[in-house]
């Protein structure tokens, strides 16, 4: 039998999707902050800043959303621990992104 993520879609409580987005959001509005503010220097001010690595960040963040919907707990739990290791490291555990990754962690925690 094949897997169909439309189902794994109706059994995620609405609430576990809006978790799912949030961390991505979050992502996103501080890269459009940059971006906005700075322009073509955007990259330079998040380097100067010490916030380089939520570039190559975002793609384990969309990668472990878009796995959490497909129901494959597993794969995101495994992206997920190393966006919470890597942002715990880079702004600290008391930063907004690295609550709300850690939420959505707890959603695919066994």
């Amino acid at each position: 039998m094949r897997h169909d993520p439309t189902v794994a879609m109706t059994r995620m409580s609405l609430r576990a999707r809006a978790l799912a987005l949030l961390p991505l959001s979050a992502l996103g509005v501080h890269q459009l902050r940059y971006e906005l503010a700075f322009g073509g220097d955007a990259g330079h001010e998040l380097a100067a800043e010490g916030h380089a690595y939520l570039t190559s960040l975002t793609p384990l963040l969309v990668l472990a959303a878009a796995r959490r919907a497909k129901g494959d707990r597993a794969g995101a739990r495994t992206l997920l621990t190393r966006s919470v290791e890597a942002l715990t490291n880079g702004v600290g555990a008391d930063h907004a992104l690295t609550r709300e990754a850690q939420a959505l962690l707890r959603t695919v925690a066994t």
